[in-house]
């Protein structure tokens, strides 16, 4: 479900919420729901301001695995929350440029990033090359990118 409202001709809110669910062919149902909010603050006709927040949960039953992150956890059957806040500055130089500079931080439950010099999973009989173990559960970046449209 998704919503948007232009409150002023200078400020966009948004709001989207989801979910969905899987069978898994026995008792077991897995899933996910979350949600997202979003404002835009329309500063001038060529600068914006925008933060946004969303949030994600997944839940199995006790057989199941969950959908997305299995993988990286040490009890795959574990139920898991991820949130991100992002705040981005957006600059058109022009009606077909966009320049865009983003602060976001992630967070999650369990270690989903990596920090610092990890350890790697060992091949296992000398098959396949060894991966990163991740060891952190929240991270920040910083973004700056351009875009052009004709």
């Amino acid at each position: 479900m998704y919503g948007q409202w232009h409150v002023l001709e200078w400020l966009t809110l948004r709001g989207h919420f989801f979910g969905g669910m899987a069978p898994t062919g026995g008792e077991t149902i897995e899933g996910w729901v979350g949600g997202a909010l979003f404002a835009k603050v329309a500063l001038h006709r060529h600068f914006s301001i925008a933060g946004r927040g969303d949030v994600v949960h997944t839940f199995s039953g006790a057989g199941g695995q969950d959908l997305f992150h299995a993988d990286v956890m040490p009890d795959p059957t574990a139920t898991t929350l991820m949130g991100s806040g992002t705040l981005t500055l957006d600059y058109h130089p022009t009606s077909h440029v966009s320049i865009r500079l983003e602060g976001r931080h992630d967070r999650a439950n369990f270690p989903r990033f990596f920090r610092g010099d990890v350890a790697q999973t060992m091949p296992m009989m000398g098959m396949g090359a060894p991966t990163d173990i991740r060891n952190e559960s929240n991270q920040t970046t910083v973004t700056l990118g351009m875009t052009a449209w004709f």
